[in-house]
């Protein structure tokens, strides 16, 4: 089992600890302390190990190292249905991609909804943008073309350090009606740093690129009617 295959870091450090082993980094029941820190040495591995450990009901994070190229990607948390407000979220996403240069606009949407709450990962499939500073500026960018009233649900994640993000088909805090799905729509990959080659963007932080932003749409009945 990948699951335990390597040594569970805990405590101060642990992060650290754990991307010695290697640079694919899990982080487990992260509201749990912390949790535990596993590395391995392929994107092989930690695949395999994040859905052996989501099998289990337990939540799963890739920590993501943000001095290094990283598939863009935005988490919205908000409420509606999907089928009106995921369409919109999409084409925002794929419209920033190629604002910002992306020779691919492929996309893999994974979602839950429960009672009012709407949460979906989309992800880039077929470019990287430089680091995770760009990574937030993406989302900035996504955000800014969004109806008014779905701005808010899309957290601005990314940073130079380190961050995260739950992987597809665990669930949240043990609660596997929380966990996320592939779209129907796409078909692709939630590892967000899988050390393949592919179109790369923008330039490292000590000359950051500023990607235009475009005025942010107000209607959400007129967006969706397009």
């Amino acid at each position: 089992l990948f699951t335990t295959e390597n040594k569970a870091e805990t405590g101060p450090g642990a992060q650290d600890r754990a991307r010695a082993v290697g640079p694919y980094v899990l982080q487990i029941n992260p509201r749990n302390g912390g949790g535990e820190f596993y590395g391995y040495t392929s994107a092989f591995q930690l695949k395999h190990a994040a859905e052996e450990f989501a099998a289990t009901g337990q939540d799963v994070n890739e920590r993501v190292d943000g001095s290094k190229p990283c598939r863009p990607f935005i988490d919205f948390d908000g409420t509606g249905e999907p089928n009106v407000v995921l369409p919109i979220v999409r084409a925002a996403v794929r419209d920033e991609l190629r604002a910002i240069g992306s020779e691919s606009a492929e996309i893999a949407c994974f979602y839950y909804k429960k009672a009012s709450k709407l949460s979906a990962h989309i992800i880039a499939q077929d470019v990287n943008l430089i680091d995770g500073a760009a990574i937030k500026q993406f989302a900035a960018g996504v955000r800014a073309r969004l109806p008014s009233e779905l701005q808010s649900s899309i957290d601005l994640i990314g940073n130079l350090k380190s961050f995260g993000l739950r992987v597809a088909n665990c669930g949240k805090g043990g609660d596997m009606s929380r966990a996320l799905k592939i779209d129907a729509y796409d078909a692709g990959d939630w590892i967000l740093q899988d050390g393949e080659e592919r179109q790369t963007i923008g330039q490292a932080a000590e000359k950051p690129v500023v990607f235009a932003i475009p005025e942010a749409q107000t209607d959400l009945k007129e967006f969706s009617a397009k």
